[in-house]
């Protein structure tokens, strides 16, 4: 599936879900785009290499982690900048893996809907048949609000 139509966001992924289909859409806008990954038709996964907020903001603006608490572990990545700051936040007992768990999705959810309110995109839909092993998956919650929001 490709752009030679201009189709909206949700007719496309309506006709991804109608076929069962399993692969990655790129969606992409300007200079930006995002990957939605789909299993048997169903939104299981976003990645975007630039996003609006990242999983800091994300765990600031929920109160599990303060400026001060940023900075130390700043301090911490800046000593070992192989670790990424989500270990690091658990490896000090600053969150916790559920934590991180939730601010991913709540990422993941605003790259989504952030795709919306795009007025010039192009997609291409690549099947695969298997998808890669390293994704962050959604929460059961979040794949059915984002799937069910497809039919809004």
């Amino acid at each position: 599936m490709n752009n030679n139509l201009k189709l909206s966001l949700q007719a496309i992924l309506l006709a991804i879900k109608a076929d069962k289909s399993t692969g990655i859409l790129t969606v992409k806008h300007k200079n930006l785009y995002k990957k939605i990954f789909l299993n048997s038709g169903e939104i299981i996964s976003i990645k975007s290499p630039i996003n609006r907020k990242k999983t800091i903001e994300f765990l600031k603006e929920s109160g599990k982690v303060t400026d001060e608490e940023l900075q130390h572990c700043l301090n911490i990545q800046k000593q070992n900048p192989n670790l990424k700051m989500g270990r690091i936040l658990i490896n000090e007992k600053i969150i916790t893996e559920e934590d991180l768990k939730e601010a991913l999705q709540a990422q993941m959810e605003d790259m989504f809907y952030e795709i919306f309110q795009w007025d010039d995109y192009t997609y291409e839909f690549k099947p695969l048949d298997k998808l890669p092993e390293n994704l962050i998956i959604l929460n059961p919650v979040g794949k059915k609000f984002i799937n069910a929001s497809i039919l809004d």
